[in-house]
């Protein structure tokens, strides 16, 4: 989906998608989503309590941590990732007397979706930052094409 608009600086069309007018929000927007989105997903999985008992579901924590970090980049991303990480310890994981009070294949089952998580926020920023660049080239192009017709 794309939206026209006018560049100030003369009569060139540039068509912005969604993703681009997303990155022009606000700073804190992106905050924001990423808090909503994963505290959401812990109160979603709250509700399925009943259901999977003292099984965690950590693939279901991995949607909110890509939206963050593509929506936000590599911190928001972050964020939900730890944020992802201390909600599953603290509420769903099952306690013992292994590594860190927790069994050890929910132990490394955590460190994989951190690990997974910080992998995703930082191939994000550099998606954002490589289509910041291109776009910023293209409008260079367009400027310099103008000026010589």
């Amino acid at each position: 989906m794309y939206v026209e608009r006018k560049v100030e600086a003369g009569d060139i069309v540039v068509k912005l998608s969604a993703f681009e007018k997303m990155l022009a929000l606000p700073r804190w927007t992106h905050y924001a989503v990423s808090l909503v989105v994963t505290l959401l997903a812990l109160y979603f999985r709250d509700l399925l309590d009943v259901q999977f008992q003292s099984r965690p579901l950590l693939i279901f924590f991995v949607p909110p941590i890509i939206i963050s970090a593509i929506i936000g980049g590599m911190y928001p991303g972050i964020i939900s990732t730890l944020l992802c990480a201390s909600g599953l310890y603290i509420f769903f994981i099952p306690k013992t007397a292994d590594y860190f009070g927790i069994a050890t294949h929910d132990f490394v089952q955590l460190c994989f979706l951190i690990i997974s998580g910080i992998i995703v926020s930082i191939l994000s920023n550099k998606l954002i930052s490589i289509i910041i660049k291109e776009k910023k080239e293209a409008k260079l192009i367009d400027f310099l094409v103008n000026i010589k017709q």
